[in-house]
């Protein structure tokens, strides 16, 4: 087995068998991965803490049989904490939804990653809606489909809601079915 290190953005998670998590992790050079988290769903996990979306984790994994790495040490960089306010924390939950979706795995996407880090370590929430309204418009542009032209003129005539409800409108097409995190944003 192959050992390897990695810093990457939780993008989501889902259960696995009794006591397991797969992992889907943005890391910087090597795209989009999914990764085994052994024994997370145990009530006695202190690594299952680590992994909650948008949370910035570096580590260690080893290659599988399977084709999955399976996560070994790890260690939190930049968490989300429960001081951000939900409407921020529900445009992270959408943005990680989108991303899992739309990106290729294995695929190196360093201005897609260095795009939602500045996201989500900007402070300012005037800023931070700025930004992810921004990331929503141009994510399409970078994958290779082009952007929504407009979503594009309302984001330069400072409407943020109409742009960013047409961005939305835009990437739920290309990811051909409903985001389900989109009911979080409009409440």
């Amino acid at each position: 087995m192959r050992n390897y290190k990695f810093t990457g953005i939780v993008l989501g998670s889902y259960d696995w068998q009794e006591k397991d998590r797969l992992i889907w992790l943005l890391t910087r050079w090597r795209g989009k991965q999914r990764f085994l988290l052994r024994g997370a769903r145990d009530a006695k996990s202190r690594r299952a803490g680590l992994f909650l979306t948008a949370n910035v984790v570096r580590g260690v994994a080893h290659s599988s049989g399977r084709g999955i790495a399976v996560i070994g040490e790890a260690e939190l960089l930049q968490p989300v904490t429960t001081a951000w306010r939900l409407k921020k924390l529900s445009m992270l939950l959408y943005l990680g939804e989108v991303l899992a979706r739309l990106l290729p795995e294995n695929v190196p996407e360093p201005i897609i990653f260095n795009a939602f880090l500045d996201i989500l370590i900007t402070r300012s929430p005037r800023q931070q809606v700025e930004k992810v309204v921004k990331f929503s418009i141009e994510l399409p542009n970078w994958l290779g489909f082009g952007y929504s032209q407009e979503a594009w003129q309302e984001y330069q005539a400072g409407r943020l809601n109409q742009a960013q409800q047409k961005a939305e409108k835009f990437l739920v097409n290309l990811a051909e079915r409903r985001l389900t995190s989109l009911q979080l944003l409009s409440r």
